[in-house]
């Protein structure tokens, strides 16, 4: 493998490692969960009732893995 291509998915690995990317998808389950709730709400045409349920269960997922990430990071601190 060249040194490029382990390099690129050297920081791809770091990237994740970071938790970044679970903080989108926090974001993009809390829109779109708040885009569910306001057509219930406004709205004659209502969302289906499992449109909300995924978008709890991706909520939930995804601040799962923000705190498994966070306590993956303050291990490695400890250790190293």
């Amino acid at each position: 493998m060249k040194d490029s291509t382990k390099e690129a998915l050297f920081k791809f690995g770091e990237f994740c490692d970071s938790g970044k990317p679970w903080y989108c998808f926090f974001g993009v389950y809390l829109v779109t969960l708040i885009v569910n709730i306001t057509l219930l709400l406004t709205s004659e045409r209502k969302p289906k009732w499992w449109s909300v349920a995924l978008d709890v269960c991706g909520l939930a997922l995804a601040a799962s893995n923000i705190a498994k990430t966070e306590r993956m990071q303050k291990g490695r601190h400890n250790i190293g």
